[in-house]
């Protein structure tokens, strides 16, 4: 008798900090390959729903997605389940889990930890008699030893998965801000990225992998045609790497007339687009662009291997203002060798800019990523979080948050801007959009 797995996505700690609330597409994925393969499950999204008594009861496996805003709560649900019916499986994955799986699994109410893609690594551990004939595990022997299994290759048909469980959620609850339309979805089309962004953690990898055009389209149609759904957000960490499969993504939703509106929300790089695309992009219906310029601070840019061209950027943004799409744009502070003249290049350079929206984060400094080493390795992080004028700053500090509020406020209470998105956002979102404002106390 095959063991009945219950998926469980839980909500983010402090859950009015968070603006989007996207369907969560790799624990759907899962869901979707062991429902494939014959394996009972469920999904419980915790941002959505409440975790039911009946739900535990009635599962021998329970397996926790996790990323750095959930982790606090998926390890207080694991830790009760444990220590109500002992006999129960708990398993860990995600991409919190993948960049550092030695803090899931050295808790004593967890049974497993994987890393990197959990279709494959789930099902196998789900189906052979040994945990240790499984890649890409970290798991304990009879003795209580911790063992890992060694790495996975990464699955390079991702033709041959199936599409993200999407059937089993209320696709109606979840939506992006900005928008155009309701209900809201996502996808990913591409799993890694080849670059080397030394702020950046790869939890897919560094190969870069792509869906074909036609399997890519399909999924597109049965969003829309089954689950009704009227505008898409697509998740890709680079989906412009090959422009040829964007044209013909675009040219097969054309040709097949779905009518769906699209963000590019996770950003383009400047370098691969130019007006011809934008238009084939703006036809098949993309009507939102994001890039990630992340600094305007030129010994920053280097430092962070993010070396585009300021005056190209502004090229791009103009074009997409002339063609009638929105523009979004992603900004870093907090960069531990950045001063405070510094940070405020970065504010200057996002005012110029003047994408519609604009999103600044806090830089997280974490062992994981590739510029860990150098900072590590300075006299940088003595001056972390002190909270006072200081030449270095740190992304968790006072300062910077301070900085950061200031730079949303400069960029957003402008005349100009405010009449801007009075005119192209939905009314829902904008007051949305003020009680998150009110809630972190970013602008208000």
């Amino acid at each position: 008798m095959s063991k009945k797995v219950l998926l469980i996505y839980h909500a983010p700690t402090v859950k009015k900090y968070y603006l989007n609330f996207a369907p969560p597409l790799g624990i759907l994925s899962i869901s979707s390959y062991l429902s494939s393969r014959g394996i009972e499950n469920k999904i419980v999204d915790c941002c959505m729903e409440k975790l039911g008594g009946s739900d535990i009861k009635g599962y021998d496996v329970f397996g926790f997605s996790v990323n750095k805003s959930n982790v606090a709560n998926s390890m207080h649900c694991a830790a009760q389940i444990k220590k109500e019916f002992p006999q129960k499986e708990i398993i860990f994955g995600g991409p919190q889990c993948t960049e550092d799986p030695g803090y899931f699994i050295e808790k004593e109410f967890v049974d497993g930890a994987i890393i990197g893609e959990g279709e494959e690594t789930f099902y196998e551990y789900l189906t052979k008699r040994e945990a240790k004939e499984v890649k890409g595990l970290y798991f304990k022997d009879k003795e209580g030893q911790v063992v890992f299994t060694g790495d996975r290759e990464y699955i390079d048909n991702l033709d041959a998965l199936p599409f993200p469980a999407l059937d089993k959620i209320d696709i109606r609850r979840y939506g992006y801000i900005p928008k155009r339309a309701l209900p809201t979805s996502s996808i990913v089309t591409s799993r890694g990225c080849p670059y080397n962004c030394t702020f950046c953690f790869h939890s897919l990898g560094y190969k870069w992998r792509a869906r074909s055009a036609e399997n890519v389209v399909d999924e597109i149609e049965w969003q829309v045609k089954a689950l009704k759904v009227k505008e898409i957000c697509i998740l890709d960490d680079n989906f412009s790497l090959d422009r040829m499969r964007i044209e013909k993504i675009c040219d097969l939703i054309i040709k097949r007339k779905i009518k769906v509106h699209f963000q590019l929300a996770t950003g383009i790089r400047v370098d691969t687009v130019d007006k011809e695309l934008l238009l084939k992009l703006k036809e098949a219906g993309v009507y939102l662009v994001s890039i990630a310029p992340e600094s305007g601070n030129i010994e920053t840019k280097k430092r962070i291997k993010k070396n585009f061209d300021p005056d190209k950027m502004k090229d791009l943004v103009t074009c997409c203002k002339k063609l009638g799409l929105r523009t979004f744009s992603f900004f870093i502070i907090g960069f531990p060798w950045e001063d405070r003249k510094q940070i405020e290049k970065t504010i200057k350079f996002a005012i110029e800019l003047d994408t519609d929206f604009v999103k600044f984060t806090r830089f997280v400094l974490t062992p994981s990523i590739p510029i860990w080493h150098e900072i590590r390795d300075s006299d940088m992080i003595d001056n972390v979080d002190s909270g006072m004028e200081q030449s270095y700053f740190y992304g968790g500090s006072i300062l910077v948050q301070k900085i950061m509020r200031a730079a949303y406020r400069k960029f957003y209470l402008r005349p100009q801007k405010i009449l801007r998105l009075l005119k192209i956002t939905r009314l829902d979102d904008l007051l949305s959009l003020a009680k998150y404002a009110f809630n972190t106390r970013n602008i208000l």
